[in-house]
């Protein structure tokens, strides 16, 4: 089903984060990579070829995490997920397959870079399809109704409330070569895109829906792009919303969700 609301300039992301109230990350440069502090908040940008942009992300940030271990652990508590992680964590690597091969290239990478275990880069990147429980709320305000005479568009993570995930929270610019540039709001080690803005001014955020909670009961679709990744393509390849859809009923899907996609003309939410 397709509910036509409105168009999206304005992404919001999390509260805004203090660099004297909360350990983030140390600004760095790695080659064309560079870590930023704005305002308090980090904003990395990578640039490149795949393998080039994953060794950045491995380099300044998952290396330069303030606890990446700790809040990995702690996720897995809070979510009840201790005793399942090594079985999600197999379902994850039969998903590996179906990742786009540019995005399998950059993890592998960050990985080797980062010197970290890849079974928890492909949890992290499966999380949307195999991890329940998450959850969001999306608003936009109609060009009309806007006081700017633009689209509004903010969104909310309503995610667990895991100590030291506002920490691990950031901005990343992608400047990948041949594909659209983009910003995400992500949190580390997530490469693929929960909310983003690509050049053109399209943006997408993701609201999860419960396999369980889903009307038809749709079966998992184990030949699938994981749809983080199939979001992060949204922003690589797309400008418009008609473009959007497009690209999305053009790829396996594994499961369900709601995805909301704005551009300057205006804004669907599609049903998946």
């Amino acid at each position: 089903m397709r509910i036509v609301i409105s168009a999206a300039v304005l992404l919001v992301a999390l509260a805004p984060l203090r660099a004297d109230d909360l350990k983030t990350y140390t600004p760095a440069k790695h080659k064309a990579g560079e870590m930023k502090l704005m305002d308090g908040v980090p904003v990395l940008t990578l640039k490149g070829k795949p393998a080039e942009m994953g060794e950045q992300f491995g380099m300044l940030a998952i290396r330069n995490a303030p606890d990446l271990t700790g809040l990995h652990q702690q996720f897995l508590k809070d979510s009840g997920q201790e005793k399942m992680y090594p079985f999600i964590v197999g379902l994850a690597k039969q998903l590996k397959g179906n990742f786009p091969k540019h995005h399998l290239e950059e993890l592998e990478a960050a990985a080797m870079a980062a010197d970290r275990d890849e079974n928890r880069l492909y949890f992290a990147n499966t999380i949307a399809d195999l991890s329940s429980g998450l959850g969001c709320s999306t608003v936009i305000v109609e060009n009309e109704r806007s006081k700017t005479g633009a689209p509004l568009f903010g969104r909310n993570f309503d995610w667990l409330p895991t100590k030291g995930i506002t920490e691990h929270t950031m901005v990343v610019v992608y400047k990948g070569e041949g594909k659209r540039a983009f910003a995400a709001v992500t949190v580390t080690p997530i490469q693929g895109v929960v909310s983003g803005m690509n050049d053109a001014g399209l943006c997408v955020t993701i609201n999860e829906i419960s396999l369980k909670k889903s009307k038809d009961k749709a079966p998992f679709n184990w030949k699938g792009t994981p749809l983080l990744l199939s979001f992060r393509r949204v922003l690589e390849e797309c400008s418009t919303v008609a473009e959007a859809e497009k690209l999305l009923r053009s790829l396996e899907r594994t499961t369900s969700c709601c995805l909301t996609v704005c551009d300057a003309n205006g804004g669907v939410v599609f049903e998946i």
